[in-house]
């Protein structure tokens, strides 16, 4: 069975291209015509513990020289991170707003990041982009309102991944549920370290828990289809074997440690992932899912389908179907 879907190697790395431009237009956007509006409270409260603070005003605690909070509820971390900055380039609306601007683009890459794993490259590129051109985003990081911007950018590894994980909760798993690329798959198996990984079937049975993996591959098939166009597509293929000793248990650990073998044979790691199984006939199955389940960490499977890209492509594009030429199907 083949799934038909066409590769584009030569756009692997299309999405997190995107995800880097997003940010330099948030930082562009962000800091056009930086000194206006005029600083504000919020802004300035972090000055004068920058400088040293030398007559206490705006110091809520410090230890010796060094100012812990600026009031009671706001700690100093920024004004630290001012330090430096002020006695090299002094204090001005670029100086101040700069810095934070640059930090919540930093957070964009980080909330991206966390997405990619969640949602796959493309979906969380488009994400990004519409954060980096909200307004809703982009004034409050200019202006540091809050202070939110160190806040976010602490938060956004944990936020990021449980507000994606939550919010896919209602969402109906076709909506989202991509292939499993090498690099998702390398990410959720580090994250979970001690755990047992179990291949779960479409039918809901398990591969044998005892089961090796034996191989990392490099699946590559060019193809014609029937309406006359060339394709390729490519995955990374994991053989699985089902051996007499019953006690074996692969570990997150291990199975790691075998994908690393597999970069020496393999192109990149942005390829979707396939189970390969022998129970009766060999059959692939793409991983779309990871789910921990107590000491295990279950890596559901889908089955794969034929399809007709020529007809896929007529609707869409309003050419030929896939019959309709001469000497094809």
């Amino acid at each position: 069975m083949t799934s038909g879907r066409p590769s584009e190697v030569s756009m692997h790395r299309l999405p997190d291209g995107l995800a880097v431009a997003a940010a330099c237009v948030f930082v562009f956007l962000a800091a056009y015509r930086i000194e206006v509006p005029g600083l504000y409270m919020d802004e300035v409260d972090f000055v004068n513990a920058a400088q040293g603070a030398p007559d206490n005003t705006m110091i809520h605690m410090r230890l010796g020289s060094v100012p812990l909070f600026i009031m009671a509820y706001l700690g100093a971390l920024k004004a630290w991170i001012y330090a430096p900055i002020f006695r090299l380039f002094g204090v001005s609306a670029l100086t101040i707003r700069l810095p934070v601007i640059l930090i919540a683009a930093v957070t964009l890459l980080i909330f991206y990041r966390a997405m990619r794993e969640k949602l796959g490259a493309v979906w969380a590129a488009i994400a990004i982009w519409i954060m980096a051109v909200d307004p809703a985003n982009l004034f409050p990081s200019r202006l540091d309102w809050g202070p939110t911007v160190l806040m976010h950018f602490f938060q956004a590894p944990e936020r990021s991944s449980f507000d994606v994980a939550r919010s896919l909760d209602y969402i109906p798993k076709w909506v989202y549920r991509f292939r499993m690329q090498l690099h998702n798959l390398k990410s959720v198996l580090r994250n979970h370290p001690g755990t047992s990984p179990r291949f779960v079937l479409p039918d809901g049975d398990y591969i044998p828990a005892h089961a090796h993996v034996t191989e990392v591959g490099h699946s590559v098939k060019n193809f014609i289809d029937c309406g006359g166009v060339t394709g390729k597509a490519e995955a990374v293929l994991l053989q699985t074997h089902v051996g007499d000793d019953i006690k074996h248990r692969l570990t997150s650990e291990r199975f790691d440690k075998i994908l690393q073998l597999g970069d020496r044979v393999l192109p990149h790691d942005d390829l979707d992932v396939e189970v390969e199984y022998d129970c009766c006939v060999v059959a692939q199955y793409p991983i779309v899912e990871a789910k921990r389940n107590g000491k295990h960490l279950d890596l559901i499977l889908e089955n794969k389908h034929t399809q007709c890209l020529a007809r896929e492509r007529a609707k869409t594009e309003a050419e030929s179907p896939c019959c309709g030429v001469e000497a094809c199907c």
